[in-house]
Formats: C-alpha cells, sequence, structure tokens
C-alpha cells in the first residue's frame, strides 16, 4: 500500500491506523506499507526499512518491538520515541547526502535571516 492514509486528516489517519493494526492482528497478512510519516511507520510495523536516496537502497532495517495491539497512547513512550529520533536522524542523513553540498550540516544549528542579498548567517 503506498500511502493509503496520506490525504486523510490527523484523527482520520490515527482511527485508520487503529483499524489496520486490528485487521492485521485478526488475519496475520503480510503487508507492505510505504509511508513518509515516521510516526505512522512505527505504529504500524513490526520492521520499518529506511531506503537511500538515490540511488534507492536499503540503509537500515529497524526493528519494532513494541507489544500488540497497538493503541495511540503508545507513541508517548519511551521505547516509541527512541524510535522515532533513530528514524529521524537516518532520514536526515539521506535527505542532507541528496542535497548534495547544498546545505552544510555543520551550521545547521544556526540561525538565519533573509535579508536584500539573500541568506545570512546570524552570529
Amino acid at each position: 500500500m503506498d500511502e493509503p492514509f496520506g490525504a486523510l486528516d490527523s484523527q482520520t489517519r490515527v482511527v485508520m491506523q487503529e483499524i489496520l493494526t486490528h485487521m492485521w492482528q485478526q488475519w496475520k497478512i503480510s503487508v507492505l506499507f510505504i509511508t513518509h510519516d515516521i510516526e505512522e511507520a512505527i505504529f504500524l510495523s513490526d520492521r520499518v526499512y529506511v531506503m537511500t536516496a538515490r540511488p534507492g537502497k536499503i540503509k537500515a532495517e529497524i526493528p519494532i518491538d513494541l507489544p500488540r495491539p497497538r493503541n495511540a497512547a503508545m507513541t508517548a513512550s519511551p521505547v516509541f520515541t527512541a524510535l522515532h529520533r533513530q528514524l529521524k536522524s537516518l532520514i536526515r542523513e539521506e535527505s542532507l547526502a541528496a542535497m548534495g553540498g547544498e546545505i552544510d550540516p555543520a551550521t545547521m544549528g544556526q540561525s538565519w535571516h533573509l535579508g536584500e542579498e539573500g541568506m545570512e548567517t546570524l552570529r
């Protein structure tokens, strides 16, 4: 399934995720679910694959060791938060690599200002 919940509002998306997990619990079928939403990937998956930018290869396989059935309250757990942080870091590495030097990771923590001559770093 390729981004099946992408066009839904936040509340409907959460309900649909819970319905899908309950269906999976009942039928135990394999589902390949493609999403760009990190929370959704963690909530729905037993493992998450992170892809490289180009060419698209598997960069990492992250096992999701959360109990089933899953519920919305799990998203606030320390394990869920740690998984989210880990996946976000892996994806960020790929995003920066895909920009090919457009952004210098060493300056990412600095403040920026759009002046008359373009972007300026605030010191």
